[in-house]
C-alpha cells in the first residue's frame, strides 16, 4: 500500500505536467492556425494590393502613352491624319482591330481593316456592331463603330482624347475654308485660286496634260448694281458662280478673281474640249440666269508656262471678247 502511494505521488506531478503540456500544445496549434489564417489574409491582401498597383502602373503608362500621342497629335490639323492616328492607337491599346468612324454631319470619314463590301454593316444605324458616340461638351461629333473583342474602358478613354482633337481639326478646317473661300459666292478667293493653279501647273509639267485658263466677266454688271441695287448684283454673282461650278468637273477649279470677274482652270488632254467647256459655261449662264458673260481663254503649255503670263493672256482675250460685242468666248491662237 505504501509502495502504491509512493508510485501515485511520483506519477501525479508527471501526469499534471503531461496534461499541461498537451493543453499548451493544443493552444499552440490553435494559435498557429489563427496565425496561418491571418498570414493567408495578409498575403491575399498583399496580392490584391500588388495586383492593383500593377493595374495602376499599367494605367499610368497607358495615360503617359496617350498623353504623349495626344501631344504629338496636337500639331496635326488634318482630319484624316488625326483619324488614322486614332485608329492606330485603338488597335495598339484596346485590342479592337476593325473599325469605322462616321462624322455626324458628313457621314463616313475613314475605316480600318474593313473591305468596301463590308462597310455598310458598320453604319451606326444598322446597330450590328459596337457603337461608341464621340461627344464634346454635349455636342455629338460622330460615332466610332467597332467589331470584335477589345477593352471598352480603354477605348472610352482614347475616344475622349480623340474627340477633343477631332473637334479642333474640324474648327481649323472651317477657319481655313473661310480664309480660302469668298463669303458671297462660295468659290475660292483669288489668292487660294492662284495657289491651286500653281500646283496644277507643276503636275501638268510632270504628266504632260493641257490646262485651259478661263477669265470670265459678267457683261454690263454695273448696270445691275446701278439700276437694281447691290443686293440684286450680289444675287447675280451667286447665280453665276453656282452655274460655273455646276458646269465644270471635279478636276477643274473656280475662283473669284475680283469684282464681277471669275477665273477657272480646266485640265484636259484635248484643247477642243476646253473650248467646248468654256462655251458650255457661257450658254448655261445665259440660259439659267438671264445674264451674259464674256470669256477669255489661254492654254498651258501652248501660250505660256507660268501662271502670271497665262492669266494676262486670258485677260487680253477677255477684253477682246468685250470689244467684239460681249457674250462670247475668245481664245489665244498661236
Amino acid at each position: 500500500m505504501l509502495i502504491l502511494l509512493i508510485i501515485i505521488a511520483t506519477l501525479l506531478p508527471y501526469t499534471v505536467y503531461l496534461f499541461e503540456l498537451r493543453r499548451r500544445e493544443m493552444d499552440f496549434v490553435e494559435r498557429k492556425k489563427r496565425l496561418m489564417s491571418e498570414k493567408e489574409k495578409i498575403e491575399k491582401k498583399l496580392f490584391n494590393i500588388e495586383k492593383r498597383f500593377n493595374e495602376l502602373e499599367d494605367k499610368l503608362l497607358l495615360y503617359e502613352r496617350i498623353y504623349d500621342i495626344s501631344r504629338r497629335m496636337q500639331k496635326v490639323v488634318s482630319i484624316k491624319e488625326i483619324v488614322d492616328s486614332f485608329f492606330e492607337m485603338v488597335i495598339l491599346e484596346s485590342g479592337f482591330k476593325r473599325m469605322a468612324f462616321f462624322d455626324s454631319k458628313f457621314g463616313l470619314i475613314s475605316y480600318k481593316n474593313i473591305s468596301s463590301f463590308e462597310i455598310k454593316e458598320f453604319f451606326p444605324e444598322k446597330k450590328r456592331k459596337k457603337v461608341f458616340e464621340c461627344n464634346v461638351g454635349g455636342e455629338k461629333l460622330g460615332w466610332l463603330v467597332v467589331d470584335g473583342e477589345g477593352k471598352d474602358d480603354i477605348l472610352f478613354m482614347l475616344l475622349n482624347q480623340f474627340s477633343l482633337l477631332y473637334e479642333k481639326a474640324k474648327l481649323y478646317k472651317e477657319v481655313e475654308e473661310l480664309s480660302r473661300t469668298d463669303g458671297l459666292t462660295g468659290v475660292a478667293l483669288r489668292r487660294y485660286f492662284m495657289q491651286r493653279f500653281q500646283e496644277e501647273i507643276i503636275r501638268a509639267k510632270r504628266y504632260g496634260y493641257i490646262i485651259g485658263v478661263l477669265m470670265i466677266d459678267i457683261d454690263n454688271f454695273k448696270k445691275y448694281n446701278d439700276t437694281y441695287g447691290h443686293q440684286v448684283g450680289d444675287r447675280v454673282l451667286k447665280k453665276v458662280a453656282r452655274n460655273i461650278k455646276e458646269a465644270i468637273d471635279s478636276s477643274d477649279f473656280v475662283g473669284r478673281y475680283g469684282g464681277e470677274e471669275f477665273s477657272v482652270f480646266i485640265v484636259s488632254k484635248d484643247k477642243r474640249k476646253i473650248i467646248e467647256k468654256a462655251e458650255k459655261i457661257r450658254r448655261d449662264i445665259e440660259d439659267k440666269t438671264q445674264v451674259t458673260v464674256s470669256i477669255g481663254v489661254s492654254f498651258f503649255p501652248e501660250n505660256a508656262q507660268d501662271t502670271r503670263t497665262l492669266i494676262e493672256i486670258a485677260d487680253e482675250c477677255l477684253y477682246m471678247a468685250k470689244r467684239e460685242g460681249k457674250n462670247r468666248v475668245i481664245f489665244k491662237r498661236c
